[in-house]
């Protein structure tokens, strides 16, 4: 996996050796960045489930001035500060080592641009997400 564009292209990305994680495709992130690339500059973006991190730090390479980075998963959070140190991303980017509805309910004063939201399929996290950015007002 790699940083696709930007000031940090073609940087390769460690991923994390785990089979409940599954990484975006480049393939995939092409795609999403396609559709996405006008609205990426200037902005504070958010990756929950972040994984590898590949998709704020491929923000960040295109323009982005801050990523939040969130994962409940040890391996995960070693993967993303390498890449983020490795991207030299450290001083515009926060991990925090918590499930995305902690982070959700205890920093939700934090304001953010553009979100990416991948739970685990089999776990409906999208719903209980949704429900509690709801009741906050983040919709409102």
């Amino acid at each position: 996996m790699r940083v696709i564009s930007g000031t940090r292209r073609h940087i390769l990305l460690q991923t994390v050796n785990n089979l409940s994680i599954r990484p975006t495709t480049d393939k995939i992130k092409e795609t999403l960045f396609n559709i996405i690339q006008f609205q990426i500059q200037d902005t504070n973006v958010l990756d929950l489930f972040a994984g590898s991190g590949a998709l704020g730090i491929e923000c960040l390479s295109r323009g982005s001035l801050h990523a939040t980075f969130v994962d409940n998963n040890k391996q995960a959070i070693n993967c993303i500060n390498y890449n983020i140190e490795k991207t030299n991303f450290k001083e515009v980017s926060n991990v925090f080592h918590m499930s995305a509805l902690q982070f959700i309910k205890y920093k939700n004063n934090y304001c953010y641009d553009i979100v990416f939201l991948d739970p685990p399929y089999d776990k409906n996290l999208y719903i209980d997400i949704f429900i509690l950015w709801s009741s906050l007002g983040v919709f409102l």
